[in-house]
């Protein structure tokens, strides 16, 4: 009987299996009834989950579109059928095998998502705890990038920049100094800069929220200087709608409650000094 008093039966080769095994349930059944164990999640396929992540979680997500392209090509193929309780760390393991032919990074993705659905699954109650997902380590860096190692070499770049226009120097030379990403630069407006306090409230991409999906402040000390004094000109020059300008204040959060925009003297945020275009992916 389990805990229902629902009579169960099994096949084993020997009698003294069966005698295990009996004794076993036996006390699972106990325990349930009285409170100590758990009562074991109602079964359901991976395929149930992936239909409520589409359907529930997926589409307030940036990456709505690569968790389904991820899920139709390679997540149901392999776990579709499969109870939740059934997927474990050696079917997760051997997932990563057959898809050696794939870059590290992209096996990454695919992991970070299966954690993310079976973290869900946990929530839900259809499943009592998730399996460990070991990611292959993937380095910060695919390629050894040799350039703009230098302030030379930075100086050539905004040098070959400025030849085709100045809003083009400008363009780079906010990314060089600033580490945000393409669709953050190509997003921001002049109310997201505030010259008197150097610094740049980042709170939007080309397609919506930014990746991190909240406001933060970039910071960039390490630019060549442009004093509050010198701000009103240098804003004319730029093109900035002119606007009531205020008085300098010392430098607090420019959004209530981000209080990571306070500006620090570390210079080119930690993630942006690392070499090469990969410097413009600005991850805080």
């Amino acid at each position: 009987m389990d805990a229902d008093g629902v009579r169960r039966s099994a096949v084993f080769e020997t009698h003294r299996e069966a005698a295990v095994e009996l004794k076993r349930r036996e006390l699972e059944a106990e325990g349930i009834r009285g409170g100590t164990i758990a009562r074991p999640a109602e079964p359901h396929t991976f395929n149930e989950l992936a239909d409520y992540w589409l359907e529930q979680r997926a589409p307030g997500k940036r990456s709505r579109k690569d968790d389904v392209s991820i899920i139709r090509k390679h997540l149901r193929p392999e776990f579709g059928e499969l109870d939740l309780d059934s997927i474990e760390v050696a079917r997760i393991d051997a997932y990563v095998t057959t898809r050696r032919d794939l870059s590290k990074k992209t096996v990454n993705n695919h992991l970070t998502l299966l954690k993310t659905m079976l973290g869900v699954a946990v929530d839900l109650g259809w499943l009592s705890a998730a399996p460990r997902v070991r990611k292959p380590r993937v380095p910060l860096f695919q390629t050894d990038y040799r350039y703009l190692r230098t302030q030379a070499e930075i100086d050539r770049l905004l040098d070959a920049a400025r030849l085709h226009s100045e809003q083009t120097a400008i363009l780079y030379a906010t990314a060089v100094y600033t580490g945000l990403r393409k669709g953050e630069l190509a997003r921001l407006q002049w109310s997201d800069v505030d010259f008197d306090r150097r610094l740049i409230t980042v709170q939007r991409s080309f397609d919506g929220l930014t990746k991190a999906e909240r406001v933060r402040c970039a910071d960039p000390r390490s630019a060549p200087a442009t004093t509050s004094a010198a701000a009103p000109a240098e804003e004319k020059r730029m093109g900035v709608p002119q606007r009531r300008r205020r008085t300098a204040r010392s430098v607090e959060p420019v959004v209530r409650g981000a209080s990571s925009c306070r500006a620090s003297a570390g210079g080119v945020p930690p993630r942006a000094a690392a070499r090469g275009h990969e410097a413009l992916r600005y991850v805080p």
